[in-house]
């Protein structure tokens, strides 16, 4: 039985004979042409413990910087506020958009009835 999954040897026999294969690897050598297989074993480091491993993806995560840390000019106009999530879940709602208006009701309608509730 796999560490990983519930499935005995005896089970796996059954699948493949089921779908006329003899073997995983003859099911993957039907499914996948030659021509885009990588054709060698992955050149990956030996493995790391938890601990280890933590901490490399925070040295890794310490390399990015957040548009926090930077100018940014995305955000039709508006930067460095705060909006609360519950916003976003309101704007969504369909009773804070109109089907028709010669203006983008999602900024200027959904905008002033978020304002009227005092939000």
């Amino acid at each position: 039985m796999s560490r990983y999954t519930a499935t005995t040897a005896q089970d796996l026999e059954r699948m493949l004979a089921t779908i006329g294969v003899g073997s995983v690897q003859e099911l993957f050598d039907r499914q996948i042409p030659a021509g885009v297989r990588l054709g060698r074993a992955l050149d990956l480091p030996n493995g790391m413990g938890e601990q280890d491993v933590y901490a490399h993806l925070r040295e890794l995560a310490a390399r990015n910087v957040s548009a926090e840390q930077e100018i940014s000019f995305l955000g039709a106009g508006m930067y460095d506020h705060y909006v609360p999530a519950l916003i976003d879940m309101l704007m969504e709602r369909s009773e804070f958009l109109t089907p028709y208006t010669p203006y983008q009701p999602e900024i200027s309608d959904g905008a002033a009835r978020i304002e009227r509730l005092g939000i």
